[in-house]
């Protein structure tokens, strides 16, 4: 993410068959960041948010993938991811600016 930090990560991921040419995927990943500032300034009047912090990070993903039987390697997917930033680490403090960012995308393939 380029914050100045180095991470932990967990992630999970699966495929499951529904059906002859119908696959349900999922994924996502926790990332755990012991750090809890990057000494940057941030150029804001509020004490709290003087500091750029080194945030942890989410994203979930999931969706229903089709195969084409008739033309091999061809297939097409739909689904929804979510990723984020929460407003306070897991492990470590949470001081500097950290604001909760939470996206949510539909995305077709």
């Amino acid at each position: 993410m380029g914050d100045g930090g180095t991470g932990l990560i967990i992630d999970f991921q699966g495929l499951w068959n529904r059906g002859s040419a119908f696959f349900w995927y999922y994924d996502g990943f926790y990332m755990f960041n012991p750090k809890e500032a990057n000494g940057t300034p941030t150029n804001r009047s509020r004490p709290n948010e003087a500091i750029m912090s080194v945030p942890d990070q989410f994203a979930v993903r999931t969706g229903v993938f089709k195969s084409f039987e008739k033309v091999h390697g061809l297939g097409a997917s739909l689904g929804v991811r979510i990723e984020g930033i929460p407003v306070h680490n897991a492990f470590s403090g949470s001081e500097g600016l950290e604001d909760l960012v939470i996206l949510s995308l539909w995305s077709q393939e």
